[in-house]
């Protein structure tokens, strides 16, 4: 399902802001000056519909409205009621659905009982100092925080499973049904869990963060090795049972000749597509190129078509896989001056024109941002999800920047996402204003 509007109310009391959606250009900016809530939106529909819900008790808002491609709209309201003489946070969620009755289901604030892993263990592995039962303080900003805080901010450094809340099903069913990946401004370095060598539950803790672009290096290769893997799966598969397949093949269409002209242009086919994919680094620079025979006849152009039929099979595993590594190098190495992008399955890796080889974590930091951008869209987001972008303009020259809506054009139709987008240069908006949505004051909507 796609989301096709986004509203709030009162924003930190203030703001009413509505952002359409442009499906059929699958790109919308949204800007406006600082403060006014472009990434805090990013950030509460990212948490809507990955399960992070405590984030929707950090921000003061109204009510907002989350409305479907199909109709649909879901309403969010936080609220607060007394249970057993504490103040319980809640979020009411309504679905409206033109054609019944308004679905509701509430959504409790994480609380002291949901923990599922030791308090202690907080101060262990973030900035934070206990300063009562449930409170702790950020030791490098001096910000109080409740253990809701804690979790909003921080679940993802913590060693928790999901809270125990009793989530409806149409709720959990339908925020599962849409894919939303927040791409944050700070986006050089991942953290990284690694396992320590202790026994028990806590045994993987996050202990470390890695650059960026080694983690994307690493998951390229890891999706490299993968699809090499399954090639050669049905490799060893199809080779097997050539034998068996060539007796009925024969048997099934022994007088239907395949032209000698069609054989030649799918051989020629093969044989260029071999060499997009040695290029991209999934296969082998050494291979023996089939030569077509002079002329063909009897058997040998009865035998022939299973053969190729075979090969276009085997190196159809790769055709998603290619055509993103084409376009990462072909972006990649257009806007880097003296340098290039090659892929393995080791990962990507980088040389000047003079074939020296450089370290990934070495290039500039607008190299840096651009090719964790690059990667994460086109190898960590799943197909129809709304891809959100808080300041892609940071660190990029403004030749890079008047360049990037034409670059992720070219990525969002290949990967099929949306994407929504926060900035404040007029640089990376260019001469595209009909995909702009411009948050304004409190006396004038957005629009």
């Amino acid at each position: 399902m796609r989301i096709k509007r986004l509203f709030v109310q009162e924003l930190f009391g203030i703001f009413n802001h509505e952002v359409q959606l442009n499906l059929s250009d699958r790109i919308t900016l949204m800007y406006g000056p600082n403060g006014f809530g472009k990434t805090t939106l990013l950030r509460l529909t990212s948490s809507l519909f990955n399960h992070r819900y405590n984030d929707w008790f950090r921000f003061p808002l109204k009510m907002a409205e989350v409305g479907f491609e199909n109709g649909d709209s879901l309403q969010i309201r936080p609220t607060t009621r007394t249970v057993d003489d504490r103040k319980q946070r809640e979020l009411e969620c309504r679905l409206l659905v033109s054609s019944t009755a308004p679905r509701i289901s509430t959504v409790q604030e994480f609380s002291p009982k949901d923990a599922d892993f030791p308090l202690a263990m907080i101060e262990d592995v973030l900035p934070l100092m206990r300063v009562a039962e449930f409170r702790w303080r950020n030791i490098e900003t001096g910000e109080d925080l409740s253990l809701s805080d804690v979790v909003a901010r921080y679940g993802d450094a913590l060693p928790i499973r999901a809270p125990k809340r009793q989530i409806d099903p149409w709720l959990d069913e339908l925020t599962k049904s849409v894919k939303v990946r927040f791409i944050e401004s700070q986006r050089l370095f991942r953290q990284a869990r690694r396992p320590r060598r202790v026994e028990g539950r806590w045994s993987h803790l996050p202990d470390t963060t890695v650059p960026a672009v080694v983690f994307y290096s690493d998951r390229l290769a890891t999706e490299i090795k993968n699809k090499l893997t399954e090639y050669a799966q049905l490799s060893q598969k199809l080779d097997q049972t050539f034998p068996i397949r060539l007796v009925q093949y024969l048997e099934e269409k022994h007088e239907q000749i395949v032209a000698a002209s069609e054989l030649e242009k799918r051989l020629a086919d093969l044989d260029q597509k071999r060499k997009r994919l040695m290029n991209a680094g999934l296969l082998e620079k050494e291979y023996v190129a089939f030569q077509m025979p002079p002329s063909l006849h009897g058997l040998t152009q009865q035998v022939l078509p299973l053969y190729v039929d075979d090969v276009e099979h085997k190196l159809k595993v790769f055709d998603d896989i290619l055509a993103k590594i084409e376009l990462l190098k072909e972006i990649v190495n257009d806007r880097f001056l003296f340098k290039a992008l090659s892929t393995s399955e080791n990962g990507f890796s980088l040389s000047t024109k003079e074939g020296r080889v450089l370290v990934p974590v070495n290039l500039s930091s607008g190299e840096q941002n651009m090719l964790v951008l690059l990667s994460e869209l086109l190898f960590g987001i799943e197909p129809n999800s709304l891809i959100l972008i808080d300041e892609p303009e940071i660190s990029l020259h403004v030749a890079w920047q008047q360049e990037f809506l034409r670059d992720i054009a070219r990525v969002s139709r290949l990967a099929a996402v949306d994407v929504l987008i926060a900035t404040h240069s007029p640089q990376i908006i260019n001469e595209n204003w009909s995909l702009t949505v411009e948050l304004k004051g409190p006396s004038e909507p957005s629009q």
